[in-house]
């Protein structure tokens, strides 16, 4: 059975995250470490991380608050700190500001004058305050109205900084990682028979069967939400018990294994903290959460990145398990495919 982490309470990336001499919170900053948009723009270029921009006002009771509280809770500002640049942006500022390559400024129109930037990033609506998300290069966005708890702010957070925008809409991940952290003691982890590798070549010996490897750590919060939650549906653990012979690869496993007369172990050689069996299924990067498919004759046949709901793992799953990749294209199949998942 997976070694899952406990509920989370405030975000991991590694534990050294969470403050240890409890600092006090600045009553205009919270604990996150702020920068301008202009520095953050010229951040990303040298050193590409998400960026987070607050957009506050001075008047905003709320926006005050939001510092007071979340952004002054020791585990999300130093996960804020550590994966993104943050942003406190005043949307009522009359300073002259570059925005990805276009001047904006404050007309000093009406009573309370809303700044051109403001206006742009929000879309138009003037909520304060408004935390709006973006990878490092802009091609995703996300926004959030109002006032965040912490409890509010953590998915939002791992949806951007773990890629899961990639493959799955907001409000069902959303719905699936509070599943996974709140509700975890009404979940059955025993659903899918997880084996290790060893176990999954004995069982092989006798029955051949395409092998369905799930790479994951245990410090990857999508990883934990797709092991609670997308494996754990029914028709998705029902169908790869039948399939497959379902491995469970932690990713910083210190134990060796033997693939095609060749022994992968992870002892840091290669620099990275990651077991060279992962690194060599995964090709040019690990992506995490990751799952390989390997045919009956132990080849890899099919890569599957990212975090998906079961809506989404359900026909790329058997596309593999039922051989429909040998004749006919993905994207062919795809359009076809009637699941059994909603």
């Amino acid at each position: 059975m997976m070694k899952l982490l406990p509920l989370i309470t405030f975000l991991l990336f590694t534990a050294n995250l969470f403050a240890q001499n409890h600092p006090v919170p600045d009553p205009k900053h919270g604990l996150v470490k702020w920068y301008s948009i202009e520095e953050a723009q010229e951040l990303i270029i040298k050193d590409p991380k998400p960026i987070l921009i607050d957009v506050y006002t001075n008047w905003c009771g709320w926006c005050k608050k939001m510092i007071q509280t979340t952004y002054s809770n020791p585990g999300i500002a130093n996960y804020i700190n550590t994966n993104f640049y943050a942003v406190q942006f005043n949307a009522e500022t009359k300073d002259t500001i570059e925005y990805r390559g276009e001047t904006y400024v404050n007309k000093g129109i009406g009573r309370r004058p809303t700044h051109d930037l403001a206006v742009k990033i929000l879309g138009g609506k003037l909520s304060y305050p408004t935390t709006l998300f973006f990878n490092n290069d802009f091609e995703f966005s996300l926004s959030a109205a109002g006032y965040l708890d912490v409890k509010k702010l953590e998915p939002l957070l791992i949806y951007t900084v773990e890629n899961i925008f990639r493959t799955s809409p907001y409000n069902p991940f959303e719905k699936k990682f509070n599943m996974a952290f709140l509700q975890k003691d009404a979940i059955d982890m025993d659903v899918i028979k997880w084996h290790t590798w060893d176990e999954a070549v004995e069982l092989h010996k006798e029955e051949p069967r395409k092998f369905l490897i799930n790479v994951y750590t245990d410090w990857c919060n999508g990883c934990v939400v797709m092991n609670r939650t997308t494996y754990t549906d029914p028709v998705i653990a029902s169908y790869i018990n039948q399939k497959f012979y379902a491995v469970d690869l932690n990713a910083q496993s210190k134990e060796p294994i033997n693939y095609k007369d060749q022994t992968f172990v992870n002892n840091g050689a290669d620099g990275t903290p990651f077991h060279q069996f992962a690194t060599a299924l995964a090709g040019s990067r690990i992506i995490l959460p990751s799952a390989f498919v390997l045919d009956t004759e132990l080849n890899r046949i099919g890569t599957l990145p990212y975090y998906m709901l079961p809506r989404t793992y359900e026909p790329i799953l058997k596309y593999y398990g039922d051989d429909v990749y040998k004749d006919k294209p993905w994207p062919e199949y795809q359009k076809e495919f009637k699941g059994e998942i909603e």
